[in-house]
């Protein structure tokens, strides 16, 4: 890559604007998912639910498998976490902060390259301030975390592809990036899909290069697909045997469903329209259609492996992405990683057109691309202004007031309780109507409180499906309003 720009400077830049984004992430540490987040209760519960069965182990000793359905599908995820919990507390922040801290030191390992600098100096003010990516970035959820793993991936991907470096160097780097893609699905399963991304841009890259590059791929291509398949074989080994029934029973009650249908063409345009061809959205998604088709004219004068690789695999990872359009119900956790791989190739061709010193339109490239990086920086501020002055705290009002009045050994039952008990560190257990902990569960579980939205949509109707009529049950409650949801208390008195 052609790098006019003293490369110090790019990673000082770099450095100082990293610790700005991070800063930026404080201001929301507290507060709830941003009102235009979803229009689902997703964000809203799922923070609690993700971490609900890791803090009941730190919290009570007691670690199930099967009173929720996220640490099976997240146990890279979930047991680093257990660490930060143990150390700090299990407070709401606590579990913000492990996923941030993680993310942006994933982001600082990569931006330290000095090829890589200036390139992820464009990505943290296109992408990573991306109102998606951002608001995603702070979640306590594992999808950040199988983002970073990913860009990790691709990072030694890149590194192992570099001819001048030596064999001992680039069998290391393959197996690292073999190594990071694997992680990316056992920090969660829905990732899954991703170990297609190796052998599609070594596939790609074996008829796009020469012999002399080829006969280099073969080692490269062994070690990254032995090291896929080792992975592989121990999450199948080591997780998911010894963990089939409840894990097989968890996987088939899953949202995001995807099938190919007459329908499949109303699902994408649906998705199309309601997600990605709207508000600022659809800028986002132009601006990616047009780098796409200058990133390819830039390769065919441009003979940096570094800008090959990176370029190819940011496309090879969007094109693996397209299959979330077809889903018949898609969540905003499942577009996010679509978002990172168009920024991530967005700010890979127009760092290269600003960096780059040859041909004759360096100067209308140059002013273009700098033009777009102020424009997408432009959106991505205004959306970061209008969300830190909508911001709300519902959810730790709720969780201050449950805090003074439960403790420790208390327990409550609520597809909301894991999100709205964090503070009070008494145990939380999830209900869902025909899934999971909805038999007898006031004689299984002798709860001291029930949360539940008053229509019970949060549970499909638990509780009145089994005859029990909370209202009549309460000796007290109280409402709160979260979101879009009116969420209710029930205090029951000693069952």
């Amino acid at each position: 890559m052609n790098t006019p720009i003293n490369w110090k400077i790019s990673q000082a830049v770099f450095l100082i604007l990293l610790g700005l984004v991070f800063l930026s992430h404080f201001p929301f540490l507290e507060a709830d998912p941003d009102r235009n987040m979803s229009v689902g209760r997703g964000p809203f519960t799922d923070e609690g639910l993700n971490t609900i069965q890791i803090r009941n182990w730190v919290n009570q000793g007691d670690l199930s498998l099967t009173e929720c359905d996220n640490l099976l599908k997240t146990p890279l995820f979930g047991f680093p976490l257990a660490l930060s919990f143990k150390i700090f507390g299990t407070t709401h922040s606590v579990a913000r902060l492990h996923v941030l801290v993680l993310l942006f030191l994933a982001l600082l390992w990569i931006g330290l390259n000095k090829k890589n600098a200036f390139m992820m100096t464009i990505f943290l003010l296109i992408s990573l301030l991306q109102y998606t990516i951002f608001q995603s970035s702070h979640f306590r959820m594992a999808e950040m975390l199988s983002i970073a793993a990913i860009l990790f991936s691709i990072h030694f991907f890149t590194l192992s592809s570099e001819p001048g470096n030596d064999r001992k160097s680039n069998d290391r780097c393959s197996i690292l990036s073999g190594l990071f893609l694997s992680l990316s699905y056992f920090i969660k399963i829905q990732f899954i899909y991703i170990i297609m991304l190796i052998p599609v841009i070594l596939a790609i890259r074996w008829f796009t290069t020469n012999f002399y590059i080829r006969k280099m791929m073969l080692r490269q291509g062994l070690l990254m697909t032995g090291t896929l398949l080792f992975f592989l074989l121990v999450y199948l080994l080591a997780w998911y045997l010894p963990n089939k029934e409840a894990y097989d029973y968890m996987m088939a009650h899953q949202s995001g469903e995807f099938k190919l249908s007459n329908k499949v063409w109303e699902y994408i345009r649906f998705n199309l329209d309601y997600h990605f061809l709207k508000g600022w959205n659809q800028w986002f998604v132009y601006g990616f259609l047009i780098l796409v088709v200058s990133g390819f004219k830039f390769m065919k004068t441009n003979h940096s492996t570094h800008f090959n690789v990176w370029f190819l695999s940011s496309l090879a990872w969007f094109v693996i992405e397209l299959h979330k359009i077809t889903m018949v119900y898609l969540p905003t956790r499942y577009q996010v990683s679509l978002f990172v791989s168009m920024g991530l190739l967005m700010s890979i061709v127009l760092s290269e057109f600003i960096t780059s010193n040859s041909g004759r339109w360096k100067i209308v490239l140059k002013t273009v691309a700098v033009s777009l990086v102020i424009f997408f920086s432009a959106i991505n501020m205004i959306n970061y202004s209008d969300t830190y002055r909508h911001r709300s705290y519902a959810i730790r009002d709720v969780n201050q007031y449950l805090a003074r009045n439960l403790d420790k050994n208390d327990l409550v039952l609520g597809a909301w309780a894991p999100s709205l008990t964090r503070d009070s560190r008494a145990k939380a257990i999830p209900v869902w109507n025909d899934f999971l902990n909805y038999r007898d569960p006031l004689i299984k579980f002798k709860p001291e409180a029930i949360i539940s939205e008053i229509d019970e949509q949060d549970s499909e109707q638990a509780w009145k499906s089994q005859g029990i009529f909370l209202r009549e049950m309460a000796d007290s409650s109280k409402t709160a309003r979260i979101g879009q949801w009116d969420v209710v208390i029930w205090w029951l008195p000693y069952l």
